[in-house]
């Protein structure tokens, strides 16, 4: 009897923090819904708290795009560039999503501390005649701020 009586009270117990827990394995992570178009980038929200966020981003444009996080205190036209792209290797990275087909999604979870970042797209299409089409110079790209706690 004794046995049974323990045993109701850690089950009762495992339960009520799995449910304060979110349900055990699940992530507490802020969402973020970020739309890429053709010239634009539009997250929700624009800001969040610090720790872990999940970026959920739909290409809902006509061309192909990417999903770059640049922790910066630089205006989002202001990124360091090379020829028609942001030079990466002047950059800090926090994290991206390589390549969306029109009308593919993608996620993307990291870790964000306080301060500005830049969330860019840094393709370039390139046409077998006339000039490059550079994707971040047209004016993908949006800010994005990570509140101090």
């Amino acid at each position: 009897m004794r046995i049974i009586a323990v045993l109701t009270i850690l089950i009762a117990a495992t339960l009520v923090q799995i449910a304060c827990n979110g349900g055990g394995g699940a992530s507490n992570a802020t969402s973020v819904d970020v739309t890429l178009r053709e010239w634009e980038i539009t997250p929700a929200p624009v800001e969040v708290r610090p720790g872990d966020v999940t970026f959920n981003v739909s290409n809902s444009g006509a061309k192909d795009h990417q999903f770059i996080i640049v922790k910066s205190d630089l205006p989002p036209g202001q990124l360091p560039t090379l020829d028609v792209v942001v030079d990466e290797a002047k950059v800090n990275i926090s994290g991206e999503i390589e390549r969306l087909a029109p009308g593919e999604n993608g996620s993307l979870e990291v870790e964000l501390f306080p301060g500005k970042y830049v969330l860019i797209c840094n393709l370039v299409d390139r046409p077998a005649s006339g000039p490059a089409d550079p994707h971040y110079l047209n004016g993908m790209a949006a800010s994005f701020l990570v509140l101090d706690d």
